[in-house]
């Protein structure tokens, strides 16, 4: 089974202490979510919630820390509880979040995440920052790249790595949020992958940016059926007509 994207959104920040996506998007036919996180490092790091029952079945990938302020991680939930009004919400007292969530059909249901993750991160100003490169396990992988970025002077994303999808993208404001971007790609066969992301125009103050592979559900097996009886004794009389007596 191929993976299929239904929907996406994004919280653009309410200030320190997190917030709700509102108004919800309808998620209505996704089995997989999955929520990119950009914060402040400084703040207190708590896993996302959301309104249909998903709480505690947010698994997060490792952090990115640029050290001086931006933080990015990725989070997702197999085997989702799914609705018409998804409202995620990003927790954590003085974190500054943003966050860009998307929902697709066709994961593996009891192990989406296929154990190869990247990441980098930096606290000095760059025009650009690598994810670092991955090769998922299985064929079909849907792979997730991420960045936040923040701090004087950073603006939004310019541009990414080509094959990617820029799925959505929140830009840095001072006082209010961190900057998180979520960009998608579904591969073929096996291979290496990484993303790139180059600021608009300007630069990242400070960055963090991770990548990760994710499993497509194994199709199933076609069913058997055995031939009925009276088959056999057709192919007798076909090899009879073909011998001779």
């Amino acid at each position: 089974m191929a993976w299929g994207r239904i929907i996406g959104g994004k919280f653009p920040g309410s200030g320190a202490n997190g917030g709700t996506l509102s108004p919800g998007i309808d998620i209505t036919g996704s089995d997989t979510l999955f929520l990119a996180e950009g914060k402040y490092d400084g703040g207190t790091q708590q896993a996302p919630t959301d309104n249909l029952g998903n709480t505690g079945n947010y698994a997060g990938l490792t952090a990115q820390d640029s050290g001086l302020e931006a933080l990015c991680r990725l989070w997702y939930v197999k085997n989702a509880i799914v609705g018409s009004n998804y409202q995620p919400v990003s927790n954590g007292t003085g974190s500054y979040p943003s966050f860009c969530v998307d929902a697709w059909s066709g994961g593996d249901l009891s192990a989406p995440y296929d154990g190869n993750e990247n990441g980098a991160a930096s606290g000095i100003s760059v025009t650009s920052i690598d994810t670092g490169s991955i090769t998922p396990n299985e064929a079909g992988a849907l792979v997730i790249a991420i960045l936040a970025a923040g701090g004087t002077g950073t603006q939004g994303v310019g541009s990414i790595s080509a094959g990617f999808t820029l799925q959505n993208t929140v830009d840095y404001v001072s006082g209010n949020n961190e900057g998180a971007t979520l960009a998608t790609q579904v591969l073929g066969a096996p291979s290496a992958v990484d993303c790139n992301f180059t600021a608009f125009l300007t630069i990242f103050a400070t960055s963090a940016a991770a990548i990760a592979a994710f499993k497509p559900a194994i199709a199933s097996a076609l069913p058997w059926f055995p031939m009925t009886q009276d088959i056999f004794p057709m192919r007798q009389i076909e090899m009879i007509a073909r011998t001779g007596p």
